[in-house]
C-alpha cells in the first residue's frame, strides 16, 4: 500500500508518494549506465511570491529533489538513526541534495491560488548515498567487509539450457545477470567474490554428480571460496508479444534469488523481480532484460543483507566516549570514521549532541583502556586528540587543532577497567 508523508520546509510542503520503481531498459545499451539508480516520484510545493510563478516552480522542484534524496536515504538507515544523526545528515544530505540527484523530469505541474505544485520523477544515486553513509560512520552495520558470491543460473532467448558457471565441464560466455548484480552490490558497499579463476575441487566436492544447486551445496561452495554470503538463484529472458512497427519488440526477464549466510547457514534475504526491455534483435533484447533484472534484484538483496548483517559477537563492551571540540564538524566526522575502522569496534552510535560536545556509544571487543590505546596509535591528518579522562567503559576525548595524540600518563596505569 502506498504511503504519504507531509514534510514542512520553510514555506514549502512536500508530499512524498510511496511510489518507488526502477527505470525500464534504455534502447542504446544494457551497460550499468542504463540503470542509473533508484527512481522515485515525489510532489513538491512552492509558494508564489507576488506574481513570480517561475520562482515558485523552481522552489517546488528543489524541494521535490530534496524529498527524493531523503526517501532513498531513509531506505538505508532506520528512523532512530536519522533522529540521532540529524545534524550530520542535514549537513551532508538535506542541505546538499543536488549531489545525489542524477536526473529528473517534471511530469506534471499546476498553479493553485498562492501555490505551485510539481510532480517530479527523480533518479537518485543510491550507491553514492550508501558510500557517503558508510564514510560518515552512520551505516548501522559494518557491511562493507561482507564478501558476496553469486550462483545465478541464466537462460537467454534461444539458449537450449540454463548456463551454470559452477559446473566443472561448463565453458560459458560471461553471465550478464551476475555482472550487473555485482556492479550494483559493489556500488552499495558490498564486496563481490571473483570466481573467474579455476575452482577445481571446491565445486566438484560440493556438487558431486548433481546439476541443480541446493542451499547445502551453495554454502559449501561459498565456504570454499571464503565468501560470507552466497546468493543463489536463476534468471530467464522470454519474448513478450509487444511490438512497435515492424522491428521493435519487447523482452522480459524474471529472476528469483535468495541470500544465505555462510557461518550460520540461514537465509537472510530473498527477492523476485521482473524487468522489460525493447530491442530490434532477440539476443540483445534478452541481454538487456537480464541486465536490468539483475540490477533490480541486487539492489533489493543488498538492502536486506545490509539490514540483517551483524558479525558473530565475541565478548563486547559498550564504551561511552564524550567528544569535545565538535564545533568543527569535519573533524568530528573524520574521528568517527577512524573510530569505526579500529579492529574490535563493532558499532558506533551517536547518543547525544550538544554545543561543541557529543556523546558516542561504541561497541568494542575489549576495555576502554584498550580502546584508548588503539586511538593513540592512529594518525590524524589535520587535527589531534587529547584523551583527558578514562574510566570503566568511559573516556573523554578532546579534538584539537594540529599536533599529535596526547594521553595523560597516569591514565595508562592508574585504573584498568574492571
Amino acid at each position: 500500500m502506498s504511503s504519504r508523508t507531509v514534510i514542512n520546509h520553510g514555506y514549502c510542503a512536500v508530499l512524498i508518494l510511496g511510489v518507488v520503481f526502477m527505470l525500464f531498459g534504455a534502447l542504446d545499451g544494457w551497460a550499468e549506465e542504463a540503470f542509473p539508480g533508484k527512481t522515485v516520484v515525489v510532489i513538491g510545493t512552492g509558494t508564489i511570491p507576488g506574481q513570480n510563478v517561475e520562482t515558485a516552480k523552481n522552489q517546488a522542484v528543489a524541494v521535490a529533489l530534496a524529498a527524493a534524496v531523503e526517501t532513498v536515504m531513509a531506505s538505508q538507515i532506520p528512523l532512530q538513526t536519522r533522529i540521532d544523526e540529524f545534524e550530520v545528515l542535514d549537513t551532508y544530505f538535506y542541505g546538499n541534495s543536488e549531489k545525489y540527484v542524477q536526473d529528473f523530469k517534471v511530469m506534471a505541474q499546476f498553479e493553485s491560488n498562492r501555490y505551485y505544485r510539481v510532480l517530479v520523477q527523480v533518479s537518485v544515486d543510491e550507491g553514492l548515498i550508501c558510500k557517503q553513509l558508510a564514510g560518515l560512520g552512520i551505516a548501522s552495520m559494518p557491511h562493507d567487509a561482507v564478501e558476496i558470491l553469486f550462483l545465478i543460473s541464466e537462460r537467454n532467448i534461444d539458449d537450449a539450457a540454463p548456463r551454470r558457471w559452477w559446473l566443472s565441464d561448463s565453458v560459458e560466455p560471461p553471465n550478464v545477470t551476475e555482472q550487473e548484480m555485482g556492479k550494483k552490490m559493489a556500488a552499495m558497499g558490498l564486496r563481490v567474490v571473483d570466481h573467474e579463476k579455476p575452482l577445481g575441487a571446491v565445486v566438484e566436492n560440493a556438487m558431486g554428480e548433481a546439476i541443480d544447486i541446493d542451499d547445502e551445496r551453495a554454502i559449501a561452495i561459498g565456504r570454499g571460496l571464503n565468501a560470507d554470503v552466497v546468493v543463489v538463484g536463476k534468471s530467464e529472458a522470454v519474448w513478450v508479444p509487444n511490438t512497435m512497427g515492424a522491428e521493435l519488440r519487447s523482452f522480459q526477464a524474471v529472476l528469483t534469488a535468495r541470500a544465505l549466510r555462510i557461518d550460520s547457514g540461514t537465509r537472510i534475504a530473498a527477492t523476485d523481480q521482473a524487468f522489460v526491455s525493447v530491442s530490434q534483435e532477440r539476443i540483445d533484447g534478452g541481454r538487456k532484460a537480464l541486465a536490468g533484472v539483475g540490477v533490480l534484484a541486487a539492489g533489493d538483496l543488498a538492502r536486506q543483507i545490509i539490514s540483517s548483517w551483524a558479525p558473530v559477537s565475541a565478548q563486547e563492551n559498550k564504551v561511552q566516549i564524550i567528544v569535545r571540540g565538535t564545533h568543527q564538524l569535519g573533524r568530528f566526522v573524520k574521528f568517527r570514521k577512524m573510530l569505526k575502522d579500529i579492529p574490535g569496534v563493532k558499532a558506533v552510535g551517536l547518543r547525544e549532541i550538544r554545543s561543541n560536545e557529543a556523546v558516542l556509544e561504541v561497541v568494542f571487543e575489549g576495555t576502554s583502556d584498550a580502546l584508548a590505546q588503539a586511538l593513540m596509535l592512529r594518525a590524524y591528518s589535520d587535527f589531534g586528540i587529547n584523551i583527558s579522562e578514562t574510566g570503566t567503559n568511559r573516556m573523554v576525548v578532546d579534538l584539537v587543532a594540529g599536533g599529535t595524540p596526547v594521553i595523560r600518563e597516569e591514565i595508562l596505569t592508574s585504573h584498568p577497567d574492571g
